[in-house]
């Protein structure tokens, strides 16, 4: 588990996020960016900048996944939504 994500990945398991809303996140972020920047972002920029995501996205899903799996082996724990 990557240290740093640790705390984010746990705010974002208690919020139910899954590895879908990453895209879903990057498409938002880079479509604020056009709309800010507009043309004045290069392709050298926004390049950088979808790595950056990528990356971060990687690691977080790679914890988030790590805790998830953990959360699953307890006695009583769930995923998703639950009717009580």
């Amino acid at each position: 588990m990557h240290v740093h994500f640790d705390r984010v990945s746990h705010k974002h398991i208690g919020l139910g996020i899954q590895p879908e809303h990453y895209t879903l996140f990057k498409g938002g972020l880079a479509s604020s960016f056009h709309s800010v920047f507009g043309g004045k972002m290069t392709e050298e920029t926004i390049s950088a900048w979808e790595e950056l995501v990528d990356l971060v996205s990687e690691g977080l899903i790679e914890t988030e996944t790590t805790l998830y799996d953990r959360k699953s082996d307890i006695s009583g724990s769930w995923k998703g939504a639950r009717t009580f």
